[in-house]
């Protein structure tokens, strides 16, 4: 089985209409690093993973498999709302915490759920 990393870098380079090859040339990096990946037991550095998720424009947790979000937190946090909301939870009691979630899964829900009234 193919290390999520690399998988997460096939569908990359398909997306973009390049190849792994092509990649490995852009970024400076010798003939067949990234295949060696393909291996669970084969790691690059930060570096070359902070390398590969600037040049698809992702986050490295993305590309890590931890999250399933591809944009970086620093582009999710970017909205003066975000920013404000979690400065706000930062003070919160634990029980305050979880009734503004269900505020807000709330209010998603009802925002974005489908109007089958026509």
């Amino acid at each position: 089985m193919d290390s999520i990393i690399f998988q997460r870098i096939t569908e990359l380079c398909a997306e973009k209409g390049t190849t792994i090859t092509k990649l490995e040339k852009e970024l400076g990096l010798a003939v067949a690093t990234i295949i060696k990946w393909r291996d669970i037991k084969r790691s690059p550095s930060v570096f070359t993973v902070r390398a590969v998720a600037n040049y698809f424009g992702v986050s490295i947790e993305y590309l890590l498999g931890e999250t399933d979000i591809r944009s970086s937190i620093s582009e999710i946090m970017s909205d003066d709302g975000v920013i404000s909301l979690q400065r706000a939870m930062e003070k919160m009691t634990p029980t305050d915490k979880t009734r503004v979630m269900a505020m807000l899964r709330a209010g998603y829900d009802y925002a974005f759920k489908e109007d089958n009234s026509d």
